[in-house]
């Protein structure tokens, strides 16, 4: 932007969410590449994901830019994310990455039902509950 102009406030507050709609978009064609066997492309896609992942995160704390839009939209895109690479890996069929076995991707997708199931249980009796994440959820993730 030229000196001394500032982006409008409601494209800045939704930056985050934009990025997030970006890991929506990356994650077929990552699934794609996946599929073709492509590892370069594949590891640098499932990459950027990645670090959008942070990106959008970071900005959203760091600026108090969180929206009602972004926190249902960014854990759907995380286990959207994993999901689909998890099974894409166990019945994809592609020689380029290791078959990850179909028991594991059962117990991640049976841990998630539950995670939901919890949520929605703890919202329905409780109401509006802020599930924060911690690092330990983080790096449970991150080692799936």
């Amino acid at each position: 932007m030229a000196a001394g102009r500032e982006a409008p406030a409601s494209v800045v507050k939704h930056l985050p969410n934009a990025i997030t709609a970006m890991r929506l978009v990356l994650l077929p064609v990552a699934a794609w590449a996946l599929l073709r066997g492509d590892r370069p492309l594949t590891l640098g896609l499932v990459a950027a994901i990645a670090v959008s992942d942070w990106l959008d995160g970071y900005l959203a704390r760091r600026f108090a830019l969180v929206t009602p839009l972004g926190a249902i939209l960014d854990p759907l895109a995380d286990k959207l994310t994993q999901l689909t690479l998890l099974v894409l890996l166990a019945w994809g069929g592609q020689t380029a990455f290791a078959t990850i076995p179909r028991w594991f991707v059962a117990l991640v997708l049976a841990r998630e039902v539950f995670l939901v199931y919890g949520a929605v249980r703890v919202r329905m009796r409780v109401g509006g509950v802020t599930i924060r994440a911690r690092w330990e959820g983080k790096l449970s993730t991150a080692l799936v």
